[in-house]
């Protein structure tokens, strides 16, 4: 999760497919595939009626608040991109991929989430 944000955090303070916020960030056309996805909108929803119910979404607002005011540090040096292997058809790699970019992150597995500082 973390290292997630932290992600989003660089391109917003880099520009990279942003416009300078949060919110273009995540909503930039074909970044993140799970914006607009069930679950966003199920984060969504939480968020507009939050009562302290969910601790998996309360989590995750303590982590991207933490991120976003930089108040624990970015784990990930820098990156900027990332992809799930879990998430791609048939193991396929994104052809963006440079493998000589790829940052190995302390505690995260590599068959879950891969990060990368550049791209070809």
């Amino acid at each position: 999760r973390r290292a997630v944000a932290s992600v989003i955090v660089n391109r917003q303070t880099t520009g990279y497919k942003s416009n300078g916020d949060f919110y273009s960030t995540i909503s930039w056309s074909s970044q993140f595939s799970c914006y607009l996805s069930n679950e966003y909108n199920k984060c969504m929803n939480y968020l507009d009626n939050r009562d302290g119910s969910s601790s998996t979404y309360e989590s995750l607002l303590a982590t991207s608040l933490k991120v976003g005011y930089r108040i624990v540090s970015d784990i990930t040096k820098g990156c900027r991109f990332f992809y799930s292997p879990r998430s791609m058809a048939n193991g396929a790699t994104p052809s963006w991929v440079k493998p000589s970019a790829e940052v190995r992150i302390s505690g995260i597995d590599r068959s879950h989430f891969r990060f990368y500082t550049e791209t070809y």
